[in-house]
Parts: C-alpha cells; structure tokens; sequence
C-alpha cells in the first residue's frame, strides 16, 4: 500500500473537502502505487474545481435575481434602492440583523457583497 507524503495527504484532503464538501475518512491505504494516488488527486483536483466553478455561478444567479427583487420592490414604490433593502429585510423578518454577512449567507450572494449591504442598510435607516 502507498502511504502519500504528509503534506500531500493534507492538501489532497483540504482539495476532496472543496470538491465533496467533506473530508475524507479512511481512504489513507487505498492506493496500491504513487501513480494511483497522483491519479485520484487530479481527478478530485478537477472536481473541486467544477465544484467551486458552479458555486460561482450560483453566486452570480443570486446577485441577479437579488438585483430583480430590490428593482420590483422600486417599481412598487420604495423609490430607492436603500428603501428597497429595507422592506427586503422588513419581509424577510431580517431588519434588525447588524451581520450583513449572515444577510448574503441568507440571500446565497457572495460574501463580497457585505460592504453594499451594509451601505444599503445605512442609508435606509435614515
């Protein structure tokens, strides 16, 4: 059995936990050779990689249809879109939430867009 080098273990485990989300358990002997183990890393190398490719587009779906929301409740009269956050998070039962990042966490939105929610939040509470 091929024990890989504990450095290599360790990033093939952190690269399996993006690819599947957890790490792995029990698989330390199951490569019979280097190029076994070297084989199975690329492949769940490419793995987390498609996987972090469709949560970034599942990043820019919710900044869309975000985007839709705070224009619909604008077309229905908020005006703005600070007044528009706000009856967001008043209908989300979400107004006295201060951690914009539990906000994009509920909304599915990158958390790169923190400091916007906080700017929109600042200016609807005037």
């Amino acid at each position: 059995m091929y024990q890989p080098e504990q450095n290599d273990f360790a990033i093939y485990r952190d690269i399996y936990r993006d690819a599947f989300g957890i790490r792995p358990r029990g698989i330390a002997a199951q490569w019979e050779t280097e190029e076994e183990f070297r084989k199975d890393f690329e492949n769940v190398a490419a793995m987390a990689e498609e996987a972090m490719d469709h949560e970034e587009q599942q990043k820019i779906k919710a900044e869309i249809a975000f985007d839709a929301r705070l224009s619909d409740l604008i077309e229905l009269g908020a005006g703005d879109r600070a007044t528009a956050f706000r009856w967001l998070l008043t209908a989300e039962d979400m107004l006295d939430e201060t951690d914009m990042g539990y906000v994009c966490y509920c909304f599915g939105l990158a958390y790169s867009m923190e400091a916007e929610l906080k700017r929109l939040k600042a200016e609807g509470a005037r």
